[in-house]
C-alpha cells in the first residue's frame, strides 16, 4: 500500500475514498475491541429445535 494513491489503496482495500483517508491520517492502526458475536435467534429457538430432532431421532 505504500506509495498507493488513497483512491487505489481504498479499491484494494474495499472501502470507501474517505474511510481510507481517515485511516491513512492516523498516527497509528485503530484498533477497537469488537464484542463477541451471538446468535440470538438460534439461542431464542435452540431448545425447540433440540426436542423435534431428539423426536425425530426416536
Amino acid at each position: 500500500m505504500q506509495g498507493d494513491s488513497e483512491q487505489q489503496s481504498a479499491r484494494e482495500l474495499r472501502l470507501s475514498r474517505n474511510t481510507a483517508r481517515r485511516h491513512l491520517e492516523l498516527p497509528e492502526p485503530d484498533r477497537r475491541e469488537r464484542w463477541p458475536r451471538r446468535w440470538l435467534v438460534f439461542d431464542s429457538v435452540q431448545p425447540r429445535l433440540e426436542d423435534l430432532l431428539g423426536d425425530w431421532s426416536e
